[in-house]
């Protein structure tokens, strides 16, 4: 039996997870980072407009805060919050979505996991041909190409709001 990576899974990510080595990853994976308040206001919400998955549980200071999978894509952290410094976790999960493909279309599927059929979800990652196949697109036609399109996997431009 023959055994192909296409990319080594990497314990450090930032940003858009699909080109970071999950490829093809169905399930749920924990992002972690520490974050500072030099003070705290009447309501802190966690913000994550370049959101990327199915759901994601978000847990601060291992308080769970709830869970955000719909625009806005925001949650409110508030009665986890400190001041100085604090911990997020998110636990992203993801559908089967990226293992049902190859996906073929040149601009992405059409729709969203929660709606906007019709529209074009052109947040894809676009693939192609070569070693790093799925970091490239080659659109052969505006209704097909030959390379892979994967769908997005990531948390994007997250952050902190607080209202005084």
């Amino acid at each position: 039996i023959e055994t192909a990576i296409l990319s080594e899974e990497k314990q450090e990510v930032v940003g858009e997870l699909t080109k970071n080595g999950y490829i093809f990853y169905a399930g749920t994976l924990e992002l972690s980072q520490k974050f500072s308040l030099s003070e705290i206001g009447q309501k802190t919400e966690l913000s994550i407009p370049g959101f990327y998955g199915c759901v994601a549980e978000v847990i601060v200071n291992d308080i769970p805060c709830g869970d955000i999978f719909r625009p806005p894509y925001s949650c409110d952290i508030t009665q986890a919050v400190k001041s100085g410094e604090n911990s997020l976790k998110i636990l992203l999960t993801n559908t089967l979505r990226p293992i049902l493909g190859p996906y073929h279309r040149p601009f992405g599927e059409i729709g969203e996991c929660w709606g906007g059929y019709g529209d074009a979800d052109l947040a894809w990652t676009n693939s192609g041909a070569g070693k790093d196949w799925y970091l490239f697109a080659d659109v052969d036609s505006d209704t097909w190409t030959n390379s892979y399109n994967q769908v997005k996997l990531g948390v994007l431009d997250a952050k902190i709001e607080i209202t005084k």
